[in-house]
Protein backbone atom coordinates (compact mmCIF):
# COMPACT_ATOMS: atom_id res chain seq x y z
CA UNK A 1 0.00 0.00 0.00
CA UNK A 2 3.08 1.94 1.12
CA UNK A 3 4.09 1.62 -2.52
CA UNK A 4 1.30 2.73 -4.08
CA UNK A 5 0.82 5.58 -2.11
CA UNK A 6 4.80 7.27 -3.36
CA UNK A 7 3.77 5.82 -6.52
CA UNK A 8 0.13 8.32 -6.51
CA UNK A 9 2.62 11.10 -4.95
CA UNK A 10 5.38 10.77 -7.70
CA UNK A 11 3.17 10.96 -10.54
CA UNK A 12 1.62 13.90 -8.54
CA UNK A 13 4.84 15.94 -8.34
CA UNK A 14 5.57 15.25 -11.94
CA UNK A 15 2.38 16.67 -12.88
CA UNK A 16 2.42 19.63 -10.93
CA UNK A 17 5.90 20.20 -12.42
CA UNK A 18 4.80 19.08 -15.99
CA UNK A 19 1.05 21.41 -16.28
CA UNK A 20 3.07 24.83 -16.11
CA UNK A 21 5.55 23.55 -18.39
CA UNK A 22 3.11 22.29 -21.11
CA UNK A 23 0.92 25.79 -19.92
CA UNK A 24 3.88 27.45 -20.84
CA UNK A 25 5.26 25.92 -23.89
CA UNK A 26 1.07 25.98 -25.30
CA UNK A 27 1.22 29.04 -24.53
CA UNK A 28 4.15 29.95 -26.31
CA UNK A 29 3.15 28.27 -29.14
CA UNK A 30 -0.28 29.95 -29.31
CA UNK A 31 1.24 33.18 -29.23
CA UNK A 32 4.24 32.79 -32.00
CA UNK A 33 0.66 31.06 -34.14
CA UNK A 34 -2.62 32.85 -33.68
CA UNK A 35 -2.07 36.11 -32.16
CA UNK A 36 -1.86 38.54 -35.30
CA UNK A 37 0.95 41.44 -34.98
CA UNK A 38 -1.43 44.19 -33.62
CA UNK A 39 -1.28 46.52 -37.05
CA UNK A 40 -4.20 48.11 -38.14
CA UNK A 41 -4.51 47.79 -42.09
CA UNK A 42 -3.67 51.09 -44.36
CA UNK A 43 -6.78 52.75 -44.67
CA UNK A 44 -7.24 53.83 -48.40
CA UNK A 45 -8.90 56.38 -49.98
CA UNK A 46 -11.80 55.62 -52.06
CA UNK A 47 -12.58 58.35 -54.91
CA UNK A 48 -15.02 60.17 -55.36
CA UNK A 49 -16.30 59.68 -58.18
CA UNK A 50 -15.18 55.53 -58.25
CA UNK A 51 -14.96 54.47 -62.16
CA UNK A 52 -15.27 51.14 -60.64
CA UNK A 53 -18.79 51.80 -59.10
CA UNK A 54 -19.45 53.45 -62.77
CA UNK A 55 -17.63 50.71 -64.64
CA UNK A 56 -19.96 48.36 -62.92
CA UNK A 57 -23.24 50.28 -63.75
CA UNK A 58 -22.20 50.06 -67.24
CA UNK A 59 -22.16 46.18 -66.35
CA UNK A 60 -26.30 46.45 -65.45
CA UNK A 61 -26.69 48.21 -68.72
CA UNK A 62 -25.11 45.47 -70.70
CA UNK A 63 -27.50 43.95 -73.19
CA UNK A 64 -25.99 40.71 -73.24
CA UNK A 65 -28.77 39.09 -75.99
CA UNK A 66 -30.26 40.87 -78.98
CA UNK A 67 -32.04 39.96 -81.93
CA UNK A 68 -30.41 36.52 -81.53
CA UNK A 69 -27.15 37.71 -80.76
CA UNK A 70 -25.28 36.77 -77.60
CA UNK A 71 -21.63 38.20 -76.83
CA UNK A 72 -20.76 36.27 -73.46
CA UNK A 73 -20.17 33.51 -74.31
CA UNK A 74 -18.66 34.14 -77.12
CA UNK A 75 -21.07 33.78 -80.36
CA UNK A 76 -19.74 30.72 -82.91
CA UNK A 77 -23.24 31.00 -84.80
CA UNK A 78 -23.65 28.09 -87.64
CA UNK A 79 -24.68 30.73 -89.72
CA UNK A 80 -22.55 34.24 -89.55
CA UNK A 81 -24.73 37.45 -88.06
CA UNK A 82 -25.23 40.04 -90.50
CA UNK A 83 -23.99 43.50 -90.77
CA UNK A 84 -26.83 44.87 -89.57
CA UNK A 85 -27.87 42.65 -87.00
CA UNK A 86 -24.48 43.44 -84.87
CA UNK A 87 -24.92 47.10 -85.91
CA UNK A 88 -28.22 46.70 -84.40
CA UNK A 89 -26.73 44.76 -81.27
CA UNK A 90 -23.82 47.61 -80.58
CA UNK A 91 -26.49 49.72 -81.18
CA UNK A 92 -28.39 48.73 -78.14
CA UNK A 93 -25.09 48.47 -76.03
CA UNK A 94 -24.32 52.04 -76.63
CA UNK A 95 -25.40 53.44 -73.45
CA UNK A 96 -23.56 50.45 -71.25
CA UNK A 97 -20.33 51.23 -73.49
CA UNK A 98 -20.68 55.36 -72.90
CA UNK A 99 -21.06 54.63 -69.29
CA UNK A 100 -17.68 52.21 -69.16
CA UNK A 101 -16.06 55.07 -71.33
CA UNK A 102 -17.23 57.41 -68.17
CA UNK A 103 -15.38 55.67 -65.78
CA UNK A 104 -12.49 54.77 -68.02
CA UNK A 105 -12.03 58.62 -67.24
CA UNK A 106 -11.84 58.36 -63.62
CA UNK A 107 -9.69 57.14 -61.21
CA UNK A 108 -10.61 53.45 -60.24
CA UNK A 109 -10.49 51.48 -56.78
CA UNK A 110 -11.93 48.04 -56.60
CA UNK A 111 -13.85 47.90 -53.50
CA UNK A 112 -15.47 44.37 -53.84
CA UNK A 113 -13.38 42.19 -51.75
CA UNK A 114 -14.57 38.63 -52.05
CA UNK A 115 -17.66 39.96 -54.33
CA UNK A 116 -15.49 40.29 -57.55
CA UNK A 117 -17.75 40.51 -59.91
CA UNK A 118 -15.72 38.83 -63.17
CA UNK A 119 -18.45 37.89 -65.31
CA UNK A 120 -19.72 41.22 -65.78
CA UNK A 121 -16.06 42.17 -66.28
CA UNK A 122 -15.59 40.35 -68.78
CA UNK A 123 -18.96 40.86 -70.31
CA UNK A 124 -17.80 44.09 -71.10
CA UNK A 125 -14.43 43.70 -72.43
CA UNK A 126 -16.15 40.85 -74.85
CA UNK A 127 -18.72 43.59 -76.22
CA UNK A 128 -16.03 46.17 -76.71
CA UNK A 129 -14.26 43.42 -78.63
CA UNK A 130 -17.26 42.67 -80.72
CA UNK A 131 -18.11 46.89 -81.30
CA UNK A 132 -14.61 47.06 -82.56
CA UNK A 133 -15.19 44.24 -85.25
CA UNK A 134 -18.40 45.23 -86.33
CA UNK A 135 -16.90 48.58 -86.70
CA UNK A 136 -14.21 47.40 -88.73
CA UNK A 137 -16.16 45.23 -91.01
CA UNK A 138 -18.75 48.75 -91.52
CA UNK A 139 -15.02 50.16 -92.82
CA UNK A 140 -14.88 53.01 -89.55
CA UNK A 141 -11.34 51.91 -88.41
CA UNK A 142 -11.06 54.83 -86.06
CA UNK A 143 -14.06 53.54 -84.26
CA UNK A 144 -12.95 49.99 -84.09
CA UNK A 145 -9.22 51.24 -82.79
CA UNK A 146 -10.92 52.97 -79.58
CA UNK A 147 -13.17 50.19 -78.53
CA UNK A 148 -10.38 47.53 -78.98
CA UNK A 149 -8.49 50.60 -76.59
CA UNK A 150 -11.17 51.07 -74.44
CA UNK A 151 -10.97 47.13 -73.96
CA UNK A 152 -7.12 46.86 -73.03
CA UNK A 153 -8.35 50.18 -71.06
CA UNK A 154 -11.04 48.50 -69.01
CA UNK A 155 -8.44 45.53 -68.69
CA UNK A 156 -5.71 47.55 -67.01
CA UNK A 157 -8.04 48.75 -64.82
CA UNK A 158 -9.57 46.05 -63.17
CA UNK A 159 -6.81 44.69 -60.72
CA UNK A 160 -6.28 48.18 -58.91
CA UNK A 161 -7.27 48.20 -55.86
CA UNK A 162 -8.29 44.28 -56.04
CA UNK A 163 -5.65 41.48 -55.37
CA UNK A 164 -4.81 37.85 -57.23
CA UNK A 165 -8.24 37.45 -58.55
CA UNK A 166 -8.75 41.04 -60.36
CA UNK A 167 -5.44 40.82 -61.91
CA UNK A 168 -5.64 37.67 -63.63
CA UNK A 169 -9.01 38.61 -64.86
CA UNK A 170 -7.82 41.82 -66.17
CA UNK A 171 -4.76 39.98 -67.82
CA UNK A 172 -7.66 37.81 -69.28
CA UNK A 173 -9.30 40.51 -70.75
CA UNK A 174 -7.08 42.38 -72.25
CA UNK A 175 -6.37 39.88 -75.28
CA UNK A 176 -10.20 40.49 -76.36
CA UNK A 177 -8.88 43.74 -76.80
CA UNK A 178 -5.28 43.07 -78.18
CA UNK A 179 -6.66 40.43 -81.04
CA UNK A 180 -9.43 43.11 -82.56
CA UNK A 181 -6.33 45.44 -82.95
CA UNK A 182 -3.95 42.70 -84.65
CA UNK A 183 -7.11 41.88 -86.51
CA UNK A 184 -7.24 45.34 -88.14
CA UNK A 185 -3.40 46.65 -87.81
CA UNK A 186 -3.12 46.27 -91.57
CA UNK A 187 -5.83 48.68 -92.55
CA UNK A 188 -5.42 51.63 -90.45
CA UNK A 189 -3.99 54.71 -92.04
CA UNK A 190 -0.97 56.08 -90.88
CA UNK A 191 -1.99 58.83 -88.56
CA UNK A 192 -4.90 56.29 -86.83
CA UNK A 193 -1.72 53.55 -86.42
CA UNK A 194 0.49 56.14 -84.60
CA UNK A 195 -2.77 57.04 -82.10
CA UNK A 196 -3.36 53.85 -81.21
CA UNK A 197 0.35 52.99 -80.74
CA UNK A 198 0.51 56.79 -78.70
CA UNK A 199 -2.26 55.57 -76.19
CA UNK A 200 -0.93 51.47 -76.11
CA UNK A 201 2.25 53.64 -74.86
CA UNK A 202 0.53 56.27 -72.56
CA UNK A 203 -1.28 52.48 -70.62
CA UNK A 204 1.57 50.79 -70.58
CA UNK A 205 3.44 53.59 -68.68
CA UNK A 206 0.34 53.28 -66.25
CA UNK A 207 -0.01 49.44 -66.17
CA UNK A 208 -0.22 48.42 -62.60
CA UNK A 209 2.87 46.41 -61.15
CA UNK A 210 2.82 42.88 -60.14
CA UNK A 211 4.17 43.77 -56.94
CA UNK A 212 1.17 46.27 -56.34
CA UNK A 213 -1.04 43.36 -56.66
CA UNK A 214 0.82 41.22 -54.39
CA UNK A 215 0.58 43.86 -52.21
CA UNK A 216 -3.09 44.18 -52.27
CA UNK A 217 -3.23 40.42 -51.68
CA UNK A 218 -1.75 40.20 -48.40
CA UNK A 219 -4.63 42.17 -47.19
CA UNK A 220 -7.16 39.70 -48.45
CA UNK A 221 -4.70 37.13 -46.73
CA UNK A 222 -4.82 38.77 -43.38
CA UNK A 223 -9.07 39.00 -44.38
CA UNK A 224 -9.39 36.00 -45.02
CA UNK A 225 -7.70 34.14 -42.45
CA UNK A 226 -9.27 36.51 -39.74
CA UNK A 227 -12.82 34.60 -39.14
CA UNK A 228 -10.79 31.17 -39.80
CA UNK A 229 -8.90 30.94 -37.22
CA UNK A 230 -10.42 33.38 -34.67
CA UNK A 231 -11.74 31.18 -32.60
CA UNK A 232 -8.80 29.33 -31.57
CA UNK A 233 -7.73 25.73 -32.80
CA UNK A 234 -11.01 24.09 -32.35
CA UNK A 235 -12.73 26.57 -33.71
CA UNK A 236 -9.55 26.50 -36.79
CA UNK A 237 -10.11 22.81 -37.41
CA UNK A 238 -14.37 23.27 -37.64
CA UNK A 239 -13.81 26.28 -39.78
CA UNK A 240 -11.10 24.55 -42.47
CA UNK A 241 -13.72 22.22 -43.37
CA UNK A 242 -15.86 24.87 -44.95
CA UNK A 243 -12.50 27.16 -45.64
CA UNK A 244 -11.24 23.88 -47.82
CA UNK A 245 -13.87 23.85 -50.14
CA UNK A 246 -13.81 27.36 -51.01
CA UNK A 247 -9.72 26.98 -51.62
CA UNK A 248 -10.85 24.24 -53.80
CA UNK A 249 -13.44 26.43 -56.09
CA UNK A 250 -11.14 29.47 -55.45
CA UNK A 251 -7.81 27.06 -56.99
CA UNK A 252 -10.15 25.74 -59.72
CA UNK A 253 -11.34 29.12 -60.66
CA UNK A 254 -7.84 30.15 -60.78
CA UNK A 255 -6.43 27.36 -62.88
CA UNK A 256 -9.28 27.56 -65.41
CA UNK A 257 -8.03 31.12 -65.70
CA UNK A 258 -4.74 30.18 -66.10
CA UNK A 259 -5.60 28.30 -69.03
CA UNK A 260 -5.36 24.87 -67.20
CA UNK A 261 -7.14 21.90 -66.90
CA UNK A 262 -9.35 21.00 -63.71
CA UNK A 263 -11.44 18.52 -62.97
CA UNK A 264 -13.07 17.41 -59.54
CA UNK A 265 -13.08 13.60 -58.63
CA UNK A 266 -15.28 12.18 -56.50
CA UNK A 267 -13.64 11.96 -53.00
CA UNK A 268 -12.68 8.70 -51.57
CA UNK A 269 -11.99 7.32 -47.68
CA UNK A 270 -8.53 7.95 -48.67
CA UNK A 271 -9.02 11.48 -49.52
CA UNK A 272 -11.19 12.23 -46.24
CA UNK A 273 -8.03 11.05 -44.59
CA UNK A 274 -5.36 13.50 -46.31
CA UNK A 275 -7.57 16.21 -45.59
CA UNK A 276 -7.84 15.46 -42.25
CA UNK A 277 -4.18 15.00 -41.73
CA UNK A 278 -4.39 18.61 -43.72
CA UNK A 279 -6.80 20.13 -41.40
CA UNK A 280 -4.76 19.51 -38.53
CA UNK A 281 -1.53 20.45 -39.94
CA UNK A 282 -3.17 24.17 -40.69
CA UNK A 283 -4.53 24.16 -37.10
CA UNK A 284 -0.64 23.42 -35.77
CA UNK A 285 1.30 25.98 -38.11
CA UNK A 286 -1.60 28.60 -37.71
CA UNK A 287 -2.82 32.03 -39.29
CA UNK A 288 0.33 33.81 -38.31
CA UNK A 289 2.88 31.66 -39.21
CA UNK A 290 0.95 31.21 -42.67
CA UNK A 291 0.18 34.40 -43.60
CA UNK A 292 3.58 35.23 -42.89
CA UNK A 293 5.19 32.57 -44.89
CA UNK A 294 2.78 33.34 -47.80
CA UNK A 295 3.52 37.55 -47.50
CA UNK A 296 7.04 36.64 -47.58
CA UNK A 297 6.76 34.50 -50.77
CA UNK A 298 4.79 37.19 -52.26
CA UNK A 299 6.80 40.00 -51.40
CA UNK A 300 9.79 38.05 -53.01
CA UNK A 301 8.15 37.17 -56.08
CA UNK A 302 6.72 40.90 -56.33
CA UNK A 303 10.23 42.21 -56.52
CA UNK A 304 11.40 39.76 -58.45
CA UNK A 305 8.63 41.03 -61.40
CA UNK A 306 10.38 44.44 -61.04
CA UNK A 307 13.91 43.83 -62.14
CA UNK A 308 15.41 42.29 -65.91
CA UNK A 309 13.75 39.28 -66.93
CA UNK A 310 16.21 36.21 -66.81
CA UNK A 311 16.77 32.76 -68.10
CA UNK A 312 16.20 30.25 -66.40
CA UNK A 313 14.62 32.16 -63.54
CA UNK A 314 15.48 31.76 -59.66
CA UNK A 315 13.65 29.03 -58.00
CA UNK A 316 11.23 30.58 -55.33
CA UNK A 317 10.94 27.88 -52.62
CA UNK A 318 7.84 27.56 -51.37
CA UNK A 319 6.76 27.69 -47.88
CA UNK A 320 6.51 24.53 -45.55
CA UNK A 321 3.08 24.61 -44.46
CA UNK A 322 -0.17 22.85 -46.61
CA UNK A 323 -1.70 26.17 -47.38
CA UNK A 324 0.85 28.01 -48.94
CA UNK A 325 1.92 24.81 -50.75
CA UNK A 326 -1.68 24.76 -52.23
CA UNK A 327 -2.75 28.05 -53.12
CA UNK A 328 1.47 29.49 -54.31
CA UNK A 329 2.27 27.49 -56.87
CA UNK A 330 -0.86 28.93 -59.00
CA UNK A 331 -0.25 32.45 -57.75
CA UNK A 332 3.27 32.14 -58.96
CA UNK A 333 2.39 31.10 -62.73
CA UNK A 334 0.63 34.98 -62.65
CA UNK A 335 4.11 36.39 -63.55
CA UNK A 336 4.97 34.34 -66.75
CA UNK A 337 1.27 35.12 -67.80
CA UNK A 338 1.72 39.09 -66.99
CA UNK A 339 5.06 39.11 -68.35
CA UNK A 340 3.54 37.51 -71.99
CA UNK A 341 0.21 40.11 -72.02
CA UNK A 342 3.02 42.71 -71.89
CA UNK A 343 4.81 41.29 -74.57
CA UNK A 344 2.27 41.29 -76.69
CA UNK A 345 1.27 45.08 -75.90
CA UNK A 346 4.79 46.03 -76.88
CA UNK A 347 4.88 44.25 -80.43
CA UNK A 348 1.71 45.57 -81.51
CA UNK A 349 2.98 48.98 -80.29
CA UNK A 350 6.18 48.48 -82.31
CA UNK A 351 3.98 47.04 -85.13
CA UNK A 352 2.19 50.07 -86.02
CA UNK A 353 4.71 52.14 -85.79
CA UNK A 354 6.62 50.62 -87.92
CA UNK A 355 3.69 50.19 -90.78
CA UNK A 356 3.02 54.25 -90.07
CA UNK A 357 6.58 54.94 -91.33
CA UNK A 358 5.79 52.41 -94.30
CA UNK A 359 2.90 53.63 -95.31
CA UNK A 360 4.39 57.47 -94.89
CA UNK A 361 7.89 57.07 -96.92
CA UNK A 362 7.09 53.42 -98.84
CA UNK A 363 9.24 51.35 -97.62
CA UNK A 364 10.06 50.04 -93.82
CA UNK A 365 12.62 51.96 -92.00
CA UNK A 366 16.48 50.10 -91.84
CA UNK A 367 17.56 48.96 -88.57
CA UNK A 368 19.09 52.05 -86.97
CA UNK A 369 15.62 53.82 -87.83
CA UNK A 370 13.76 51.01 -86.08
CA UNK A 371 15.79 51.19 -83.31
CA UNK A 372 14.60 55.30 -82.61
CA UNK A 373 10.52 53.90 -82.77
CA UNK A 374 10.58 50.37 -80.79
CA UNK A 375 9.81 49.78 -77.41
CA UNK A 376 11.59 47.71 -75.04
CA UNK A 377 11.80 43.91 -74.80
CA UNK A 378 10.33 42.87 -71.56
CA UNK A 379 11.52 39.36 -72.04
CA UNK A 380 15.12 41.21 -72.87
CA UNK A 381 17.99 40.40 -69.50
CA UNK A 382 19.06 43.97 -70.49
CA UNK A 383 15.82 45.77 -70.97
CA UNK A 384 16.94 45.83 -75.37
CA UNK A 385 14.46 46.79 -77.61
CA UNK A 386 11.94 44.45 -79.54
CA UNK A 387 13.90 42.87 -82.72
CA UNK A 388 13.33 43.79 -86.21
CA UNK A 389 14.11 42.55 -89.37
CA UNK A 390 12.99 44.59 -92.96
CA UNK A 391 12.70 41.44 -95.32
CA UNK A 392 11.85 44.05 -98.07
CA UNK A 393 10.48 47.41 -98.57
CA UNK A 394 7.09 45.98 -97.95
CA UNK A 395 7.73 42.68 -95.04
CA UNK A 396 8.95 42.90 -91.77
CA UNK A 397 9.89 40.27 -89.23
CA UNK A 398 9.77 41.76 -85.75
CA UNK A 399 9.77 39.33 -82.32
CA UNK A 400 10.75 39.16 -78.55
CA UNK A 401 12.92 37.07 -77.30
CA UNK A 402 10.17 35.07 -75.40
CA UNK A 403 10.34 33.47 -71.75
CA UNK A 404 13.43 31.88 -73.03
CA UNK A 405 15.35 35.33 -72.92
CA UNK A 406 17.25 33.81 -75.71
CA UNK A 407 17.48 35.67 -79.43
CA UNK A 408 16.30 33.03 -82.63
CA UNK A 409 16.09 35.39 -84.93
CA UNK A 410 12.92 35.72 -85.06
CA UNK A 411 11.59 32.09 -85.53
CA UNK A 412 8.37 31.38 -84.50
CA UNK A 413 8.21 29.16 -81.05
CA UNK A 414 4.71 27.58 -79.53
CA UNK A 415 3.83 29.23 -76.27
CA UNK A 416 1.63 28.33 -73.28
CA UNK A 417 0.09 30.10 -70.59
CA UNK A 418 1.72 29.98 -67.66
CA UNK A 419 5.05 28.18 -69.50
CA UNK A 420 8.07 29.69 -68.96
CA UNK A 421 11.92 28.85 -70.55
CA UNK A 422 10.03 27.69 -73.65
CA UNK A 423 11.47 27.60 -76.81
CA UNK A 424 11.65 30.24 -79.63
CA UNK A 425 10.40 33.75 -80.10
CA UNK A 426 7.30 35.99 -79.93
CA UNK A 427 6.48 36.71 -83.53
CA UNK A 428 4.69 39.93 -84.12
CA UNK A 429 0.93 39.01 -86.05
CA UNK A 430 1.87 35.21 -85.36
CA UNK A 431 2.06 34.74 -82.04
CA UNK A 432 -0.41 37.76 -80.35
CA UNK A 433 -3.49 36.26 -82.76
CA UNK A 434 -2.86 32.23 -82.25
CA UNK A 435 -2.73 32.79 -78.73
CA UNK A 436 -6.40 33.92 -78.11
Amino acid sequence: MSRFIRRVRRAAQVLAIATPVLGIALGIWYRAHYVFPSEEMLKRSVPQPNGYDTILCAGKLLVKKHDGIEVNPWPKPKTPYTLSQRKAFVAANQPAINKLREGLAQEYLDQSGEHFNSTALRALARTLAFAAKTSADAGDFPAASRCALDAIALSQQIPRGGGMMPEMIGNSCEPFGQKALWQIADKLDAKTARAVAARLAALEKTRLPLSATFQEEKRTVRSQFQPIFNGGPLAAWRNTGTYFGEVQAMTGSLMQISGQEHETEPETLADKFQWAKLRAQIVYYGPRTVAENMENWMDLIGKRSEQPWCNPRLESTLPSDPLSQIILPVYGQLEIKWMLTRAQSQLLQGYLLLRAVRLETGRYPDATEAAKLLPADPFSPTRARLRYRRDSAEKLTLWSVGPNATDEGGVQGKQEAGKEGMPGDLVAAQTTVERF
